[in-house]
């Protein structure tokens, strides 16, 4: 047993302020694109990811010698932020009144919101990304 007369709120508090703060960022991020909170947060995690896999790759290049390098991480953060962007694009591309919370997945959208598109570039993405990579070290 503690003597301690506090019983974590002070932590509950920072917690709170933390989420709030976190869930402000993504408001203004959704508000400045025009797209909704989910797909904001959506987007926003998603380049927060990429971000974060080339710093990973940047990181183990320069501590490791180039066990997992930025050129070998930069299609798979790509390819992260690409499926990032896909409620997003849902949004921006769809034919007729799109309205918040509107994400459905058959409504119509253009040709380049079009699940078959995302998918065809997700491919070129990885495939291209990662051919181009193993086509350089073998030289």
């Amino acid at each position: 047993m503690s003597n301690r007369n506090d019983d974590g709120q002070f932590l509950m508090l920072l917690v709170l302020l933390g989420m709030g703060a976190i869930a402000f960022v993504i408001w203004k991020f959704s508000t400045a694109l025009g797209i909704d909170m989910k797909a904001g947060s959506t987007l926003l995690i998603g380049m927060v990811a990429g971000v974060a896999l080339i710093g990973f790759g940047w990181w183990q290049e320069t501590s490791y010698s180039g066990i997992c390098s930025v050129r070998g991480m930069l299609p798979l953060a790509l390819w992260i932020i690409w499926l990032s962007m896909g409620p997003a694009m849902q949004q921006w591309g769809s034919i007729g009144p799109m309205f918040a919370g509107m994400t459905d997945e058959t409504r119509p959208v253009e040709w380049w919101a079009n699940g078959y598109t995302r998918f065809g570039v997700s491919l070129l993405i990885l495939g291209g990304g990662y051919w181009l990579v193993f086509r350089q070290e073998r030289y």
